[in-house]
């Protein structure tokens, strides 16, 4: 899994070499913890820097192999918050991974760490609304997102997941302080972290396994106070070429801060939906073109009041 998200990178850097350099409101950061130099890429609109009024900052974390600039050329976020008007964060893990509690990755402080740089942002641009600090990840970052969710419940109005579940480590100690907004962009067909649970990316070394997307959801049902039985709609197919469709599940009557949503992207891999195809399909999975990865996140925390 190290291999190919490291070879994922690559090609962002390939096909988006200058994104990360040239775009106005973007900054670097580097802090100092636990020891460690840390680094953090920081977008501000530029419009959104000539006002003063509170606004969203969103936390958004890379898959394990990757860094917070190819996140950011992967999904182009920056364009979204300029749409919007919000600040994104894009942390680095160190060595390209997060501790997100499984054995491989203990050891670093990268709670922590993100915490500060949460707190740096606040501080110098003087704009973030507290209320209203979300984070998203994909794949090792999801994971990564997910305990944050669980430790940091406090400090987060919502969690978007893409492509990751629990880890049977995380459930286990999963206790978060309050219901909070929860998302899922799952793939049926993702053969590195699978739908249905089980080792992940066994090809690729000992990564620990997944627990499943039913049980992951069931644990936030159960403390976000939801219903069973959730409402499924069945999605456009715009595109019928990527033999993939996509169905929303919501959980009706769930606790005030705690909305439950999941996206099962029938057919589809380990991608973000409506972004590139970054490596082939024998490796990642599909891509579903028939939603768009941004656009649901952006409506679900915007959503959240």
């Amino acid at each position: 899994m190290i291999r190919i998200a490291v070879l994922a990178a690559i090609v962002m850097c390939i096909l988006f070499p200058s994104l990360a350099f040239a775009e106005e409101g973007l900054s670097t950061h580097l802090l100092t913890h636990d020891g460690l130099e840390r680094v953090y890429l920081r977008y501000v609109p530029p419009l959104v820097r000539q006002g003063d009024e509170p606004i969203q900052l969103v936390v958004l974390l890379h898959g394990g192999g990757g860094a917070g600039g190819s996140m950011m050329r992967y999904t182009r976020f920056n364009r979204l918050a300029s749409e919007s008007g919000f600040i994104v964060i894009y942390p680095s893990g160190l060595n390209r991974h997060w501790n997100d509690g499984r054995e491989p990755y203990q050891g670093v402080d990268d709670v922590g760490f993100i915490l500060k740089a949460i707190r740096q942002t606040i501080a110098e641009t003087g704009r973030v609304d507290e209320s209203r600090i979300f984070v998203a990840g994909m794949s090792n970052g999801g994971h990564m997102s997910q305990r944050l969710a669980c430790e940091q419940a406090g400090l987060f109005a919502g969690v978007a997941v893409i492509t990751a579940q629990f880890t049977p480590e995380l459930i286990a100690s999963c206790r978060p302080s309050r219901p909070l907004a929860v998302l899922y962009l799952n793939g049926t067909e993702d053969p590195l972290v699978p739908y249905d649970g089980g080792a992940i990316a066994p090809k690729w070394g000992s990564r620990g396994t997944a627990t499943s997307t039913a049980e992951t959801i069931a644990f936030w049902r159960h403390h976000n106070r939801c219903g069973e039985i959730p409402t499924v709609t069945q999605l456009p197919d715009l595109d019928i070429n990527d033999d993939t469709r996509v169905e929303r599940y919501d959980w009706p009557d769930c606790a005030p801060t705690g909305p439950l949503r999941l996206y099962r992207i029938v057919g589809g891999g380990h991608t973000w939906p409506g972004k590139m195809q970054y490596l082939p399909q024998t490796v990642i999975g599909r891509t579903s073109n028939d939603v768009d990865a941004n656009s649901l996140i952006n409506d679900f925390f915007r959503s959240i009041r």
